[in-house]
């Protein structure tokens, strides 16, 4: 069976156009199989081995929910404490809400704010902290606890919860109560440690965010290389499939690693059980729900907790059945692909003999089919005088951002960075932002005139997730 899976492993990568990948197999608390494919890097020809260190994404954020686990069993808090009572800072946009808020919410995906709110603040340069004070301006999209929404900026709180009653960093606490137990020596949280690692993985994109688009890899000093690093406990880790496949044996384990306890059964199997309904269709297809860093899906004979990891320039996914003593490790070197989830359905057909499904192929032809960009206009209106939308936009979030004219073109610099994102006209009041630092990518700028005909307000698509890329226009 695992040289049937090698041989599909190595052809969906193919398929995928990834440059290199590793993967393991764990059953009944031993590796039986770990193997790396491909190049570290487009171009060149040093081979993947188990010992590559990947960016492993959100899989993160199970590393932060197993410490936070630790603290249960510390008795430094309970799941069901309110967040203010550990963090009295701690604040969201209702007060109601801020006051319900307790510590298993944090990591459970029912804030109640939009999918991915907050998300771009660390790529305009804001760091924790001030994530951290922000969030609290963000509007709620749906009522607390009724939703899912996929966020990393509660997280953030959940590791500073850690930090609290341990006097310790996060990264200081995955060294010494994750790494150093579980003898993960090449693993790490932070973006030096990640470059200057001996075996270590490139990181590539496609143009334009194109599933068919051309694969480049991204420069050490791309100015966004620290945005994974600034929502670190959601998802800043580097590792190898050798050391992933101890914290696998951990979690499979019910918190225990070659007879050494680090988390209780009962604390770490909390954060693999359900807590937020993701999909649950009455008829057809599988059950999904979001626990605390982890996935529980529904599947073919038994459940599977997964939990998968996107960055930049890299794509994971980490699963086991805990009914079935079995788990997989894929990491990839590719933004944007669903192999790993492609290879994770594959493997698990191919184990408990389920009917035969080509995961990889189905998967790239829907990837494809929703792929591509906006038609430009063949005929588009004409803009105003480019002087009438300069001036000092604003939000709370993102604070004042500036619009400036010159040479026949816009400019918007948002945030610390202070990155100026050229903005091309497209059609009357909207103009792309090309996002020249991340290889083409389209977003738009969209401008509103008020009665009098002047510019009032600016809407800025990348960055409005929950209505927070509305900009009222100051001066």
């Amino acid at each position: 069976m695992l040289a049937e899976f090698e041989d599909y492993a190595a052809k969906a990568m193919k398929e995928w156009e990834t440059p290199g990948m590793a993967v393991a197999v764990v059953r009944n608390g031993k590796v039986v199989y770990a193997k790396g494919f491909g190049v570290k890097k487009l171009g060149g020809n040093d081979p993947v081995d188990t010992g590559t260190v990947f960016q492993v994404g959100s899989t993160s954020k199970a590393f932060t929910s197993t410490l936070v686990a630790m603290m249960v069993d510390e008795g430094k808090l309970a799941w069901t404490d309110k967040v203010v009572d550990h963090l009295p800072g701690f604040r969201v946009y209702d007060p109601w809400v801020t006051a319900q808020f307790e510590v298993r919410d944090l990591m459970a995906q029912r804030s109640g704010l939009a999918t991915q709110a907050a998300g771009s603040l660390p790529i305009v340069g804001y760091n924790r902290r001030e994530i951290m004070e922000k969030v609290r301006h963000i509007q709620p999209d749906t009522s607390f606890r009724t939703e899912f929404a996929y966020l990393n900026c509660p997280f953030l709180y959940a590791a500073a919860l850690v930090e609290k009653y341990t006097g310790r960093t996060w990264e200081e606490n995955l060294r010494e109560r994750i790494f150093g137990p579980l003898g993960m020596t090449s693993s790490s949280s932070e973006w030096a440690a990640y470059q200057s690692a001996a075996n270590v993985s490139g990181l590539h994109r496609r143009v334009n965010d194109d599933p068919q688009g051309p694969i480049y890899v991204i420069p050490p000093d791309w100015p966004f290389n620290d945005w994974v690093y600034t929502y670190g406990p959601a998802g800043s880790i580097g590792s190898s499939v050798d050391d992933m496949s101890r914290w696998l044996r951990l979690h499979m384990a019910a918190g225990e690693f070659e007879g050494r306890r680090l988390v209780s059964p009962e604390s770490i199997g909390y954060t693999h059980t359900p807590k937020t309904i993701i999909d649950a269709p009455l008829t057809g297809g599988t059950q999904k729900y979001y626990c605390l860093g982890w996935l529980y899906e529904t599947y073919r004979p038994y459940p599977i907790v997964w939990h998968n990891g996107g960055t930049m320039g890299a794509k994971t996914i980490i699963s086991f059945v805990p009914e079935a003593g079995i788990g997989l490790v894929v990491l990839s070197n590719l933004a944007h692909t669903l192999l790993p989830e492609a290879l994770q359905l594959k493997f698990y057909d191919l184990y408990f003999g389920n009917e035969p499904r080509d995961w990889s192929v189905e998967m790239l032809a829907k990837a494809v089919s929703g792929g591509g960009q906006p038609e430009r206009p063949a005929a588009p209106r004409p803009p105003m005088p480019l002087e009438k939308y300069e001036g000092t936009y604003r939000n709370d979030l993102y604070g004042d951002i500036k619009v400036a004219a010159s040479q026949s073109a816009l400019t918007v610099t948002i945030g610390p960075k202070n990155i100026p994102w050229p903005l091309t006209h497209w059609d009357g009041d909207i103009f792309e932002v090309a996002l020249p630092e991340f290889n083409e990518h389209m977003e738009f700028a969209r401008f509103q005139t008020g009665p009098d005909g002047g510019v009032e307000t600016l809407v800025i698509d990348f960055l409005n997730v929950g209505e927070t890329g509305v900009f009222i226009r100051r001066e």
